[in-house]
């Protein structure tokens, strides 16, 4: 299992942009250390620092988190891709990998990336109707 020292978002710019990184503390809710630009553009503020739970279902970084349980359970990579309905009403296909990152056996980050693109002309219901 890589260290996170060992992740250089320099020499992957094209795909940094798209990444982001879950601290992981021993014990406690994983907090966002690194969110990519292509991320905090379809957010109000930046998440870094604050608790995975800070984010919603309704964006692709909420999505991209959502199973990151299954990742600290198994230890390993999972990839995920799917569709869900952003805060704009628009369906929106995406896919996603979390990595686990750790020194010694103990995950102590997971990192992650995630594209997506909207359907044209598609938008999902209406909320409370």
């Amino acid at each position: 299992m890589p260290v996170l020292s060992d992740i250089d978002g320099s020499k992957i710019p094209d795909m940094w942009v798209h990444c982001f990184v879950l601290d992981i503390p021993p014990a406690g809710e994983p907090t966002f250390g690194y969110v990519g630009e292509e991320h905090l553009a379809k957010l109000d503020k930046n998440p870094k620092g604050t608790k995975l739970s800070a984010v919603g279902g309704d964006t692709l970084l909420g999505q991209a988190v959502s199973y990151h349980r299954q990742v600290l359970a198994r230890g390993i990579p999972i990839t995920l891709g799917g569709q869900f309905v952003n805060r704009e009403r628009r369906t929106v296909l995406y896919r996603s990998i979390l990595l686990p990152i750790g020194e010694d056996g103990k995950i102590t980050a997971l990192l992650g990336g995630a594209n997506c693109r909207e359907l044209l002309g598609e938008t999902g219901p209406v909320v409370g109707a």
